[in-house]
C-alpha cells in the first residue's frame, strides 16, 4: 500500500498541475510513513510467538520507517542516475529493479526487528512467551516436548 502511494503520486501531482500537485507530490513520503509505521508495527506485533501489548512507536519501528524512507530515496536516485537495467536486462529489467529494492526494504524491517528484540530484552516488563502446546501432541519444535519454554 505504502509502495503504492509512492509510485502513484507523481501521476496524480502531474494530473493536478501547479500548486495542488506541488502539494501532492510533497505528502507523498509523510503518508507512505505513516502506512508503513501502521504495517510494521502490527509486524512486530503479531509475529513473535509472545504475549506484548501493541506499541507503535517503539525504536525498531521508528528505525525501520525512517530507514525504508532513506533506502527508498537513494534506490530511486541511484536508478534514475546510474542504473541501466532496460539496456543490460530488456524488459526484464524492471522486475529485477522491483526485486532489488523488495530485497532493500526486506532487509530494514529485519534490521528494526532485530534492534527491538535487542532492546525489548533488557526491559523490566520482558516478554512472555506464547502458549505452549500440550505435551505429546507432535506440536512444536523436535525435543520440546516436557522441557519448559522461557
Amino acid at each position: 500500500m505504502a509502495s503504492t502511494v509512492a509510485l502513484a503520486t507523481p501521476v496524480v501531482a502531474d494530473y493536478l498541475g501547479g500548486t495542488p500537485g506541488a502539494i501532492f507530490l510533497w505528502l507523498r513520503w509523510p503518508v507512505s510513513a505513516v502506512i508503513m509505521l501502521l504495517v510494521i508495527a502490527s509486524l512486530y506485533h503479531y509475529l513473535p510467538d509472545v504475549e506484548q501489548r501493541l506499541r507503535f512507536f517503539t525504536p525498531g519501528s521508528v528505525f525501520a520507517v525512517v530507514g525504508w524512507a532513506i533506502a527508498s530515496e537513494a534506490f530511486s536516485a541511484y536508478v534514475r542516475s546510474f542504473g541501466s537495467y532496460d539496456a543490460i536486462y530488456g524488459a526484464l529489467g524492471g522486475v529485477i529493479v522491483f526485486m532489488l529494492w523488495m530485497w532493500i526494504s526486506a532487509l530494514v524491517i529485519l534490521i528494526g526487528a532485530e534492534i527491538n528484540a535487542v532492546l525489548g530484552q533488557g526491559t523490566p516488563e520482558g516478554k512472555h512467551t506464547g502458549v505452549e502446546p500440550a505435551a505429546g501432541t507432535g506440536q512444536g519444535p523436535p525435543g520440546a516436548q516436557g522441557r519448559e519454554v522461557s
